[in-house]
């Protein structure tokens, strides 16, 4: 297989025919409008990372050095690069090697024509028949039916089947601390935790507060400062919790401090998931 590249051997004729490809030549589908020098233009015709091969309105002359511009869409990409003419005819097709080409030209260009094909073979794969207008996909062979178990009967009446439909709620697991006199939930254990971590947060920020000021400033003062720090700490907390996209410290300590038999009957954290 001879690859793309517009480059031709000393011995061989300047013919497209006859030049010696080193890199693959896309064919471009659409109108790709080429800019050149002195007011001439074209079409592209096809297109590799080495060079392309032009429609020009004006002809162009074998060894001619000119600026080439054109917009590639499908992923958008734009192409401003120096170019040599290898080839040319009297029509004015022609085949240009781009001279100054960098790398990161060449994977914007390489990335637009794999895009291109990906497209042309989503294209030409057949398309699944629908006997719906709702495009709904049915099943070659007939799926076999759900049996009921004879054990089983219908409820009686609607209100037996609404009620049979609604799912009780799950008891929650409860702790009991050597410290506490009665057992404690897990959602409260959980609230615990966050509140002693931020009361920690608010007391430590108010030492080195008055470590600095080196005096306590009048209570009605105080009590608004350690309002808007304890605020100001709760704010963070959530959100630093909410950006990562994990449970609370509280919960997690929680978690860690309940029985591995108790760990079941509790909801799972979300995860992650990948679009």
């Amino acid at each position: 297989m001879q690859a793309s590249s517009g480059l031709a051997t000393p011995s061989a004729p300047t013919t497209p025919q006859s030049l010696r490809r080193v890199h693959y030549r896309h064919p471009v589908q659409t109108l790709v409008y080429a800019t050149l020098d002195n007011g001439n233009g074209g079409i592209l015709r096809n297109l590799s990372e080495s060079g392309a091969a032009l429609q020009a309105v004006a002809p162009l002359r074998a060894g001619q050095i000119l600026r080439v511009r054109f917009d590639l869409f499908h992923p958008k990409t734009r192409v401003d690069v120096d170019a040599r003419v290898s080839w040319a005819n009297s029509t004015g097709q022609a085949g240009v090697v781009f001279t100054n080409r960098t790398q990161q030209l060449c994977r914007q260009i390489n990335g637009w024509i794999f895009q291109n094909l990906l497209r042309r073979f989503e294209s030409a794969a057949p398309i699944l028949s629908s006997s719906t207008a709702d495009d709904l996909v049915l099943s070659g062979n007939a799926r076999p039916a759900i049996r009921v178990s004879s054990t089983v009967s219908a409820p009686a009446s609607p209100f037996v089947r609404a009620a049979a439909s609604v799912q009780l709620p799950v008891a929650e697991p409860q702790l009991a601390l050597s410290w506490w006199p009665q057992p404690v939930s897990f959602r409260s254990l959980a609230r615990m935790m966050d509140v002693l971590i931020l009361l920690s947060a608010v007391l430590l920020f108010f030492c080195v507060f008055l470590a600095i000021a080196e005096t306590i400033p009048p209570w009605p003062a105080t009590v608004a400062l350690i309002a808007g720090i304890a605020g100001f700490f709760t704010a963070l907390y959530w959100w630093i919790c909410g950006w990562l996209g994990c449970e609370t410290v509280g919960v997690q300590l929680a978690r860690i401090a309940l029985p591995d038999s108790a760990k079941a009957s509790l909801p799972r954290e979300p995860q992650a998931r990948f679009r």
